[in-house]
């Protein structure tokens, strides 16, 4: 199956979290909203992030992020 990156701004009650997520390029599970709404998929597996903490802490970096979607408030795509 053909896979695409796709960059993300997610909000949870306390972070801004920026990534990148695989999604299907064609096909089933092609949108995000299709991967974010999944009910079998508990957890979103994020690349390249940036976790920034809403009360002003550090802002970190790490190479991958695995983020329970229940914790997720909204999401937005991002284009470079």
């Amino acid at each position: 199956m053909a896979e695409r990156p796709e960059r993300l701004m997610i909000e949870t009650d306390r972070h801004r979290i920026s990534g990148a997520v695989t999604v299907a390029r064609d096909g089933n599970r092609n949108r995000i909203s299709e991967m974010l709404g999944a009910s079998e998929r508990d957890f979103i597996g994020l690349t390249d992030v940036t976790i920034e903490p809403f009360d002003g802490g550090n802002v970190l970096h790490c190479e991958f992020l695995v983020l329970a979607r229940n914790k997720i408030v909204f999401a937005l795509p991002v284009n470079d």
